[in-house]
């Protein structure tokens, strides 16, 4: 059986999405990368129906079990961070209705986990990414996503190898 993790770097303008296929040897192929232009023009609750209708077309694509979304900042804007957060509320709804478990991180941690510091810019994220998988074109949220993904394979490659010694 195929092992999907769909990163997701919830907006609720642009959410970046990137399908990452755990192969059989081990190595983690880059299906898609792309990002979820959420229309202006739309009230706020159809915007969140279009996210909740394209993480589905997602879904019926790559039929995922596992789902990475970034874990909750406190920006200084708090109409941007409530915003966010129904957004994440649409990324674990759908991962709910599909079966599939949510896993959280935080920006800092990926960026550790992928550049060595925590610190990093996103552009040094992309690059690092760029690396293993390739170029990468378009938004950063895009880059973000597959970084969320990539970083949940990495942990649970290690955890893996922890569980084999005990």
């Amino acid at each position: 059986m195929k092992r999907v993790i769909l990163g997701v770097d919830p907006g609720s303008r642009i959410t970046g999405v990137a399908a990452l296929l755990l192969r059989d040897d081990g190595a983690a192929q880059l299906l898609k990368a792309d990002v979820i232009c959420i229309p202006k023009n739309l009230p706020f609750e159809e915007k969140l129906l279009f996210l909740k209708r394209s993480l589905m077309s997602w879904a019926q694509e790559f039929s995922f079990k596992e789902m990475v979304v970034e874990k909750v900042f406190l920006g200084k804007n708090a109409d941007s961070a409530f915003k966010l957060g129904h957004a994440r509320g649409i990324c674990m709804l759908v991962a709910a209705e599909l079966g599939a478990t949510v896993y959280e991180y935080a920006a800092k941690k990926v960026k550790k986990m992928i550049t060595g510091s925590g610190n990093a810019s996103k552009e040094q994220v992309r690059f690092v990414l760029a690396q293993e998988f390739g170029p990468l074109s378009g938004f950063l949220d895009q880059s973000d996503a597959l970084a969320l993904a990539y970083c949940h394979w990495r942990y649970s490659q290690v955890n893996l190898q922890l569980e084999r010694l005990l």
